[in-house]
C-alpha cells in the first residue's frame, strides 16, 4: 500500500473495522483503541509514525501532526513512537542545534486529551528533562478554542522554559 496516501490507508483500515463492528456513538474509548490497533496492524507502525512526526525538508522544524496520531495511538504503541520521537530530537540537536516543534491539534477534543494523558506527560517529561534547551519553539496551530484560552494562562506556569505560540488558520 506503499503508493497510496496515508489518509487514505487510515480511512480504509477504519471503514473495515467499522463495517465489522457497530459504530458506538458513547462510551466509545475502548472501540476507539480497537480500531486503532486495526490501522496499526493494516497499515504498519513505522509507516504511521514516519507520517506523525517529521521534519520539515531542509529545515529544522519538527512536526506533530495529531490527526494522524490520533488514528493509531494507544499505549502499546507508546513507547515505540516515544523512541522515535526522541531520534527526532536527537537529529535535531545535532543537525541544528535546536528544533522548532510544531503541532497540528485539528480535531484535538477534551476526550482525546484525557484518552491521551499518559503520552502528553510522558512527553512532556522527556522534553523538559532532556530536551529543554533542544526546542526552541513549540507553535501550536489549528488548536481548538478551549485549548487557546487555556494557553493564555501557561506562560505563568512555564516561566524562562522557551515560547509555547499558537497561530491560527
Amino acid at each position: 500500500m506503499s503508493g497510496i496516501p496515508i489518509q487514505d490507508q487510515i480511512q480504509s483500515a477504519q471503514d473495515q473495522y467499522y463495517q465489522e463492528h457497530a459504530k458506538h456513538h458513547f462510551f466509545k474509548k475502548s472501540q476507539k483503541m480497537e480500531c486503532a490497533t486495526k490501522v496499526v496492524d493494516q497499515v504498519g507502525l513505522n509507516n504511521l509514525i514516519e507520517k506523525t512526526i517529521y521534519y520539515e525538508p531542509g529545515t529544522n522544524v519538527l512536526v506533530l501532526n495529531y490527526p494522524v496520531f490520533k488514528t493509531f495511538a494507544t499505549n502499546d504503541i507508546c513507547e515505540e513512537f516515544t523512541k522515535y520521537f526522541i531520534e527526532m530530537l536527537e537529529y535535531g540537536k545535532t543537525y541544528y542545534n535546536n528544533v522548532e516543534l510544531r503541532i497540528n491539534l485539528d480535531t484535538l477534543s477534551i476526550t482525546a486529551i484525557e484518552r491521551y494523558k499518559s503520552f502528553i506527560e510522558m512527553s512532556m517529561e522527556i522534553l523538559s528533562e532532556k530536551y529543554d534547551d533542544v526546542v526552541d519553539a513549540c507553535i501550536l496551530y489549528n488548536a481548538p478554542s478551549l485549548l487557546v484560552r487555556l494557553l493564555m494562562y501557561l506562560p505563568v506556569l512555564l516561566e524562562n522554559h522557551g515560547s509555547i505560540l499558537y497561530k491560527p488558520n
